[in-house]
């Protein structure tokens, strides 16, 4: 019973039939034929593993057409092999993990692994509740190393791999709320790249990307290990910086000139002395960042626009921004935790 015979049966529905559209003789290697008490018995040779993950490989990537983790997958069909044949289950554990930190969403984790899983079935047609259970083990555990992953992803900006407007919203309350309870000072900074624009129009969006890389990374190396920076708009990088006085971010500030970072502009402000709220803050360094920038870098054209009005409109033109892109990341983010709590309410029930 372990000969996987697949027709050529295929239908429109997109479901598990489509794995049929494959003429596989057997997607087992070594195990066509074997009774099902000699594929249960002893550790699996690198032979039955290879065919196992090419078989798998072949029916997945025809409803998947993304790159194939081949090296996950061998771990995963490791140690689905050994706990099938009474190895230690530790290793699903592991194996589970490595194959969600490969994944980027949880439908294609846990359509591969259905297609593992008919082959596994048709294997051990005597035990199906064990290859349920074993693979349920393995989809759990990937479905929470995946859900961590979204989440380390949603609070990370892609390009400068810094936090991201979401990540600073959360962590600016949090330390103004730790500094408030301990009564200690906490610096905040706006760091703006000047002239970003010119830079896009004139030598393209990847010399702009590079420059955001480049300031990113001068940030990082010129912080102390307790500051934390986030890029919170298109030019726009927020540090905040708990234990430091108001004066002393402009150490910081000339450490980051000297990383070889692009021509900044850049302003501070400090709680409790320019607010208490985050707002505040915000505000304060903002404008005091508005005059340092030079003239011809500035967000309003022309002469100097009232300082209020200025700030005001730039800030209300951010927000309408970042409300768009944050409607669009939490809504991906929420689909993806959804599914992701299914996936490991349901391999916890059937355990």
């Amino acid at each position: 019973m372990t000969h996987v015979a697949l027709d050529q049966r295929h239908t429109k529905s997109g479901g598990m039939d489509d794995l049929h559209t494959y003429g596989v003789q057997s997607a087992l290697g070594p195990w066509a034929g074997k009774p099902t008490d000699e594929t249960a018995c002893g550790p699996a040779d690198e032979g039955e593993v290879l065919a196992l993950v090419e078989g798998w490989r072949r029916l997945a990537e025809h409803r998947h057409p993304s790159p194939w983790p081949h090296a996950e997958a061998h771990n995963v069909v490791v140690a689905v092999l050994g706990v099938m044949r009474n190895g230690p289950e530790a290793t699903l554990h592991e194996a589970g993990q490595r194959w969600g930190s490969v994944h980027r969403d949880t439908e294609t984790l846990a359509d591969r692994v259905e297609m593992l899983r008919q082959i596994m079935v048709d294997a051990w047609p005597e035990e199906p509740e064990a290859v349920h259970r074993v693979l349920d083990a393995v989809v759990a555990s990937a479905a929470i190393a995946l859900s961590r992953r979204l989440e380390v992803d949603s609070r990370t900006d892609a390009l400068t791999g810094v936090g991201n407007r979401r990540a600073f919203d959360e962590a600016l309350g949090a330390a103004i709320a730790s500094a408030s309870r301990q009564h200690y000072s906490l610096s905040f900074v706006l760091v703006d790249i000047d002239g970003l624009k010119d830079i896009n129009d004139c030598e393209g969006h990847q010399a702009g990307d590079d420059a955001l890389v480049k300031l990113a990374h001068a940030i990082g190396a010129s912080l102390r290990q307790e500051d934390h920076v986030y890029r919170i708009g298109g030019d726009e990088f927020a540090i905040i910086m708990p234990y430091c006085a108001a004066n002393h971010p402009a150490a910081s500030m000339e450490r980051i000139q000297m990383q070889g970072a692009p021509a900044f502009s850049w302003g501070v402000s400090s709680f409790p002395d320019d607010g208490a709220v985050a707002s505040s803050l915000v505000a304060a360094a903002d404008a005091a960042m508005y005059r340092r920038k030079p003239s011809s870098s500035r967000r309003s054209s022309g002469s100097a626009a009232p300082r209020g009005v200025a700030l005001r409109t730039h800030r209300d033109d951010r927000s309408r921004v970042h409300t768009v892109q944050r409607q669009e990341t939490d809504s991906r983010d929420f689909e993806d935790a959804i599914l992701t709590h299914a996936l490991v309410d349901a391999a916890y029930r059937s355990q």
